[in-house]
Formats: structure tokens, C-alpha cells, sequence
């Protein structure tokens, strides 16, 4: 009983000691910093196609046509019950660009990228 009192009081005494500490507050954020200048990542350069991810932006260039497509990822919090036709409408592929050598489907955040010349499907969740 005595060793269960002595720990209370000693979690009692490290919770007081870190209640009084006052908190430090950092000058510069290392997030704010990193969200400023998101870093570019090229996720697939093949010969005709190049998949590059820089922050919320997806850059897709069919290196065929030089054609650039560019899109941009948004999320959006909500407290609120999806409704089942958002639901559904999430999981639906439309399609964004169908060209002889690129066919690009966005099916709610998801980009589904398919090069024609390899027959090779890639999937961006970003």
C-alpha cells in the first residue's frame, strides 16, 4: 500500500513539475517552412510519359504531343455524413484528357494515368 502511495505522489509531482514549466515557443516552424516550398518529386519519367508531385500539385507532361497537364489535390474536412450519391461519386472514374498517346481519369482524389504507347497504368494518390 505504501509503494502504491509513494507512486501516486511522485506521478503527482512530475505532472505539477511539467503544469509549471512554461512551454517554449519555436520562432520558426520547420512544417511552415516545408508547406512554403514543397520539394518536387518526380514519381515516373519514362520515355513518353513524366509524373511529377510538388506539394498538392500533380504535373503530368506526355512527352510525345509535349502537352502538359496540371492538377491540384484539395481536401476537405467536414463533420458532416458523406450523402451515398458523394459516395458513389467519389468512386466513378470521369475522364480528364483521352489522347492518341495519354488517357488521365480522376475518381475523387485519385488520378489514374494510362500511357498508350506502353499500355502502362499508373495510380497518383497524392
Amino acid at each position: 500500500m505504501k509503494k502504491l502511495i509513494v507512486a501516486f505522489c511522485l506521478v503527482f509531482a512530475v505532472m505539477l513539475a511539467g503544469c509549471a514549466a512554461t512551454p517554449e515557443i519555436p520562432t520558426s516552424s520547420p512544417v511552415e517552412a516545408a508547406q512554403a516550398t514543397p520539394e518536387a518529386v518526380t514519381l515516373f519519367d519514362t520515355a513518353t510519359l513524366k509524373i511529377v508531385l510538388e506539394g498538392a500539385e500533380t504535373t503530368i507532361t506526355d512527352k510525345t504531343t509535349g502537352t502538359e497537364y496540371g492538377y491540384t489535390t484539395t481536401r476537405k474536412l467536414t463533420t458532416q455524413q458523406p450523402t451515398l450519391e458523394q459516395m458513389q461519386a467519389r468512386c466513378i472514374a470521369r475522364t480528364s484528357a483521352n489522347t492518341d498517346t495519354v488517357k488521365i481519369e480522376l475518381a475523387g482524389a485519385l488520378i489514374v494515368v494510362t500511357d498508350k504507347a506502353t499500355g502502362q497504368v499508373y495510380y497518383i494518390d497524392p
